[in-house]
Formats: structure tokens, sequence, C-alpha cells
């Protein structure tokens, strides 16, 4: 009987982590704390200017915590950069503008009584070469608009809405912040237009202010304008601040819309924490590459 693979060590799987909201405790080397535990973790990040105390949305990377966004950030925008390999082979089919003679031409040489001033509308050699490093060949190419219309971000701060009767889906609306893709995918109203067609994942994200007592609470998405076109929901049975991510992904054709709903086992104003939970109530959607 072979026992040496006893005494080999055996790496262990790393397990899938979710995406996870947590806070920079250190930035040199950085260090960030998950919600809900109390020991910081080492972190590397993409988003810059972080300081002590920001809340950053993380995810977990080749056994590395990775931290992709903060919380009230920016996004950047690269689609406006031609990577280099389009740069490259553009290059190979371009000549920098100018005047100049038919590939096959002739001429005497009473024609050329400066042969300077003859030979100088023509490029050099290196002219020709410097020019080609700022071209692209003609094609088709994503713009600017593409490129942030397929995806999108909202944040609701206040509370809302009211379950006037229990058991009822009430559509979440009056979101007051649109970070990015102001106008064209996203609306304050809570709908969401998909601009072009492709794959999307919505997520939403919505925490509940605590009741007295333990009753039913449910959160969905909608692949529509009515409760009745829900394709996703979560939902538990707690009396407790309670906070939960439903997410959706499909295929979606150019103007598909999706709302956002919430149901109650009673009746209440009680419905979505404002200031009183951090992160507030968001919807994030953005098209699967």
């Amino acid at each position: 009987m072979n026992n040496l693979n006893l005494l080999i060590p055996r790496k262990e799987p790393v397990p899938d982590v979710a995406p996870r909201w947590a806070t920079v405790t250190a930035t040199a080397p950085m260090t960030v704390r998950f919600d809900g535990e109390s020991l910081s973790v080492p972190a590397v990040s993409v988003e810059g200017n972080l300081s002590v105390a920001d809340r950053v949305w993380t995810i977990l990377s080749n056994s590395q915590v990775v931290v992709v966004g903060k919380y009230g950030g920016t996004s950047i925008d690269l689609s406006a950069y031609a990577t280099t390999s389009a740069l490259t082979a553009g290059l190979a089919t371009k000549q920098a503008t100018g005047s100049y003679a038919a590939a096959s031409h002739t001429h005497t040489s009473a024609n050329i009584t400066d042969l300077a001033t003859t030979l100088s509308p023509y490029a050099t050699t290196s002219a020709l070469t410097a020019g080609l490093a700022t071209k692209q060949a003609t094609g088709s190419y994503a713009t600017t608009t593409d490129i942030v219309a397929s995806k999108g971000r909202m944040i609701k701060t206040t509370a809302g809405p009211t379950v006037a009767a229990a058991g009822t889906f009430y559509q979440v609306t009056g979101f007051s912040s649109i970070p990015y893709n102001t106008g064209t995918m996203m609306a304050t109203t809570g709908i969401v237009t998909i601009p072009v067609t492709g794959v999307y994942h919505i997520e939403f994200f919505l925490p509940w202010s605590s009741y007295g007592t333990a009753y039913a609470r449910q959160l969905a998405i909608a692949k529509g304008t009515t409760a009745a076109s829900i394709v996703a929901s979560k939902n538990v049975q707690t009396l407790g601040v309670w906070q939960e991510t439903v997410t959706y992904e499909d295929t979606c054709t150019a103007g598909t819309q999706f709302t956002f709903w919430i149901q109650s086992g009673v009746t209440g104003s009680g419905a979505v924490a404002s200031t009183a939970l951090i992160p507030p109530t968001s919807v994030t959607v953005k098209e699967v590459l």
C-alpha cells in the first residue's frame, strides 16, 4: 500500500465568493473589512483615490480580494481609446493627407525647372511613417455613446414605497441619483429601458428597515411594467433589518423594460430604509460581453 500521497500537501480549492460590500481600513498597504466581520483582509484596488472608511464593492479573483468600485464614485469610460491591435492593423492601410502625383506619370527635363519646388508637395518616407501612426482603417467601431449605453446604475436614498395592502406588490420609484447613463437607460421613475439588443445582467439591491414582529418581505425584478411580469425574486420571514440582492440575466431586445417591486406581509411605511441603512437601495445594469 502506497501511503506517500498522505504526506503530500494538497491545495484546497478556493470557494467562489459573491461580490461583497466592505470598508477600507488602511491604504498603504490596502486592507478592507467585509460587512458583518471584525477582521481586515489585504486587498488590491482598480478604483483610485481611496481613503480609510470609504465604502467599496469587492470581488474575489484568483484568491485576491479586488476593490472594483467605490460607493459614490464615478465610472471610467475607456471607449474613446483604440486597442494596440486595432492601431497596428489600421496603420497598414493609411497615409498622411496631402497632394500626391499619380502612381504612373512622366516629366520631361524641360518641365523640371526647380527640382526642390517640384518635389515639395510630396511626402517623404519618414513623413508617411509618422503619419500612419495616427490612423486606423475605415470600419464599424463602437462609439462612446454605445459603450455608456450598455451599462447603468441608479440609487434611491428615500424610504418607500408605502405598503398600503399586505400581500400586494408595490413598485419602487423615486430614484434620486443616476451616477451614469443619465437619460439613456435609467429613469428616476424606476424604469430601465434596454437601449440595444444583447445579454444583460441586472441587480436589484434593497435594505429593509426593522419591524416589531416577524413578517414576510419580498423584493422582485419584473421584465415589464407590471408585477404580473416578475421574473426573479427573493423573500424572507423576519422582523429585524434585512438587506438582499436579487439578480436576473437574459437576452433582451432593444426597448425591453424592467421595473422593481416589493411585497410585505403587513401594511405600513416601514419598507425601504434611507439614511438608516448603508448602502441605499440601488439598481445596476450591465451588458454581458
